[in-house]
């Protein structure tokens, strides 16, 4: 897992991204020191990010934080902001820090395997393939180090800062340089292969699918360019400076200052749709017909990726530059404010047992229980009530004036009689909090079958 998924940066998380998508309610957010910038990394239930400075004050972390819980589980401190992104491989996280340092940590407990320090700020993501760590920095140069050691395999100096991250694909470096081009270097020995010379800095990080290379500039233009030759496929110029864009079946999706998410034919650049925002939008990224981008008006939007309908917007507060990752059905993303979010549909779970009461005598006591669990039924609700709810037919329900409060470990219990003969069905019924989404239990289907008198 790397920035915008994978080495080629294609923003493209459809394949992990799970068949539930997010509707738009908040899981759980964590406060970081600083303003989150950097894009997050999922691992094997763990999300890795970087913070720096923010709306208010700063801090020079990664974190490590349990996906589903959003419990810290380690941070490491370095010399400065962390606004480069993780990449995560073989249980080491590598990452860069403004302190000129490029660090290797291990996942499991943020340990410094190894640091390898440039000459200035690092706010490029790596990328690491076949045991090599691509970076770039603002000190002009990229650098392929083993990612092993940190030992220097080869740099190559471009003639600006190199905030672009460096897309890998089938041995070819392909990366952005505030002197206004983008190269394309060998990854082996980093001789350079071709450049194409915008006309503005590029600071967007290139997206290489199928053979082209599609990249933003400052000069306010998308480009697609061959990957072996470089020559232009095709341009369009938007009304700002133009973010990482995301490719998926055949389509471009790119911010742009100008606030519109655009989305494009791949091919041919035509325009398919653009929506608009309050603000300059950043780095999107599409999953499942889905795309996902924040905005410096405060917002996480989701996009229909076909026709470019608004599906849900999620606040924060203040503006997002972090690209969304898109794991599991949930939206990871970080905000100016402070704040890592995860955005997704904030479901719970009740239980109920035994689901079926049979022969029971009028005035017979009998209890149904169960649980309530949130986020893939693995965490108990404590402190809230259930209601117990009947119905007749099993498809008109009415509420018992009966209730119970869950326990530490979500459990409620209740406890009644039926004073007719028939059969009839009970579930239990939680309202929901701004915290946790409403649900039922599946019905406890109950026959009385002998009348007490």
């Amino acid at each position: 897992m790397q920035y915008r998924y994978n080495a080629a940066h294609s923003g493209d998380y459809s394949s992990v991204a799970g068949s539930v998508p997010s509707n738009g309610q908040l899981l759980w957010s964590y406060p970081t020191g600083g303003g989150v910038t950097s894009s997050p990394a999922v691992v094997n239930g763990v999300v890795y990010v970087g913070s720096g400075c923010g709306a208010t004050g700063g801090d020079h972390n990664v974190y490590a934080i349990n996906a589903t819980t959003g419990t810290e589980l380690w941070s490491y401190t370095t010399g400065s902001y962390v606004e480069s992104s993780p990449a995560v491989t073989n249980g080491i996280v590598y990452v860069g820090s403004d302190d000129g340092n490029v660090y290797a940590l291990y996942a499991t407990n943020g340990t410094e395997l190894w640091s390898y320090a440039t000459h200035s700020a690092e706010s490029s993501s790596p990328a690491v393939v076949n045991g090599v760590v691509y970076v770039g920095s603002n000190d002009g140069n990229v650098y392929a180090l083993y990612a092993n050691n940190g030992t220097e395999l080869w740099s190559y100096a471009t003639e600006g800062q190199v905030q672009s991250s460096p897309a890998v694909v089938n041995g070819v470096v392909y990366v952005g340089s505030m002197d206004g081009n983008v190269y394309a270097l060998n990854a082996k020995n980093g001789t350079k292969l071709w450049n194409y010379a915008t006309e503005g800095a590029v600071f967007s990080a290139p997206s290489v699918v199928n053979g082209v290379v599609y990249v933003g500039s400052e000069n306010n233009n998308l480009y697609a360019l061959n990957a072996t030759t470089g020559a232009k496929l095709w341009s369009y110029t938007t009304g700002g400076w133009v973010c990482d864009p995301a490719v998926s079946n055949g389509v471009v999706y790119v911010g742009s200052y100008d606030h519109n998410v655009y989305a494009f034919n791949a091919n041919n650049g035509h325009k398919l749709w653009n929506y608009t925002t309050g603000g300059t939008v950043g780095h999107a990224s599409v999953a499942n017909g889905v795309v996902y981008a924040g905005s410096e008006d405060n917002n996480v939007y989701a996009i229909n990726a076909a026709t470019g309908a608004k599906l849900w917007n999620y606040t924060t507060g203040n503006y997002i530059v972090s690209s969304p990752a898109v794991i599991n059905g949930v939206v990871y993303v970080g905000s100016w404010d402070n704040y890592l979010y995860a955005i997704g549909t904030n479901s719970t779970t009740l239980t109920a047992t035994p689901p079926i009461i049979a022969n029971v005598s009028t005035y017979q006591k009998f209890t149904v229980s169960g649980n309530l669990m949130w986020g893939a039924s693995v965490i108990p609700v404590a402190g809230q009530p259930v209601y117990l709810e009947g119905s007749y037919d099993g498809n008109t329900w009415f509420r018992v004036s009966v209730n119970d409060t869950t326990n530490s470990a979500g459990h409620y219990s209740f406890t009644g009689y039926i004073s007719e003969l028939g059969t009839f069905y009970l579930r239990a019924s939680f309202d929901g909090t701004p915290t946790y989404g409403a649900s039922v239990s599946p019905p406890v289907t109950v026959w009385v079958t002998t009348e007490v008198i």
